[in-house]
């Protein structure tokens, strides 16, 4: 007797199986059955599913880090959102209130999952600071942390990025059958260029221009992904784009925005913005060094002082025991050559001045 195929074994299985019991009872199926007996093997996206299926396990640790994870589903309208999401903020502050069973098994009841929209959290700071200039900045955050909270049904995801990679989830939940072909094609750039970086290599490819790379007036311009590889300064060599993003961002801020022909995927973009408010696209290739100063001084407190201010409170926190901040060492570094370079200039117009002598000499027209 053939073994029957599990719930969720692969689609080819199925039918190989259906195929051999018709020859083997002398049945013939229906295609609505053969249909139905399929659907019944795929497995959809649930609540279950995301806390079980191994195949979600990259999605699960993302979320589980906090890390930011970009989703497309399908609203209650019929249309999709495209969302950049976190598992929490720090800046929010719940209900002390005891929660019902009801209130504590939604997720579970209604295959949901609650997650923070990081850009109408970013999007509600902006219009409090505006409303009330005078406000308390930590209240503020926690205001708009309160109404950035949003419910995803999980059965109308189209698919997840997670570190450069797609996850895509439309079949499982029959997105075609559905909602038809253009809600089913209404993925981001980035996405769509994830499933076809992860597409089954050609043996006989036709030959293309590389990948991520495009010519603008005989410039070529790289595009970096996720899974990109950092080789452009010793520091971070060898590195993925995700691992730099992770514990060296300012890295990533420093190569758009200073680096004439690297740019990097819609989704990282993204993440610069949140990690980086007041950041500006800008044009490439090209570079906007002016503006990643002012980014760097909003997030770097030791940007305001002098050469000899940092050099006076490192010798002060040395001498009280105090850890000196790695970060004041490297600004202190960065503005020495600055202060070096515009002290040798002040001494040589100095030394250039002419004297007394020679001054009167020149008004008597002795010399000229």
């Amino acid at each position: 007797m053939t073994t029957p195929p599990e719930p969720g074994q692969h689609f080819y299985s199925i039918i190989k199986y259906l195929y051999i019991k018709e020859i083997e009872m002398k049945i013939v199926l229906t295609q609505e059955q053969v249909k139905r007996i399929i659907q019944e093997n795929i497995e959809e996206l649930n609540y279950q599913s995301l806390q079980d299926d191994e195949n979600l396990q990259d999605l699960r640790d993302s979320i589980d880090k906090n890390k930011l994870v970009s989703v497309a589903f399908v609203k209650k309208d019929g249309n999709v959102k495209h969302m950049l999401i976190r598992k929490s903020l720090s800046s929010y502050v719940g209900s002390e209130r005891e929660k019902t069973d009801a209130q504590r098994n939604v997720e579970m009841n209604h295959d949901l999952k609650k997650v923070v929209d990081v850009n109408a959290y970013k999007r509600e700071i902006k219009r409090l600071r505006a409303e009330a200039p005078e406000a308390n900045d930590a209240e503020v955050k926690q205001m708009a942390a309160k109404m950035a909270w949003r419910s995803i049904n999980l059965r109308n995801v189209l698919g997840f990025m997670v570190g450069g990679r797609f996850i895509d989830l439309r079949d499982e939940n029959e997105i075609m059958d559905r909602y038809g072909e253009a809600v089913h094609g209404q993925l981001t750039k980035s996405m769509i260029g994830a499933m076809q970086a992860q597409a089954p290599v050609n043996d006989n490819p036709e030959p293309e221009a590389e990948v991520n790379e495009t010519i603008y007036d005989n410039v070529k311009l790289r595009k970096l992904t996720m899974r990109s590889t950092w080789d452009f300064n010793p520091k971070h060599q060898g590195w993925t784009i995700d691992k730099v993003m992770e514990y060296a961002p300012k890295s990533l801020l420093w190569a758009y925005l200073c680096m004439e022909k690297i740019t990097f995927v819609d989704e990282i973009l993204e993440m610069l913005k949140e990690k980086y408010d007041g950041l500006e696209l800008i044009e490439k290739p090209g570079v906007d060094k002016e503006q990643y100063n002012e980014l760097d001084n909003q997030s770097n407190p030791w940007s305001k002082f002098t050469y000899p201010e940092l050099k006076q409170i490192n010798a002060a926190k040395r001498a009280n025991g105090q850890r000196v901040p790695r970060s004041l060492l490297a600004t202190m570094d960065r503005k020495k050559s600055f202060y070096l370079k515009d002290k040798h200039d002040a001494d040589f117009e100095y030394t250039n001045v002419d004297s007394k002598a020679t001054m009167q000499a020149k008004n008597q027209g002795k010399i000229p």
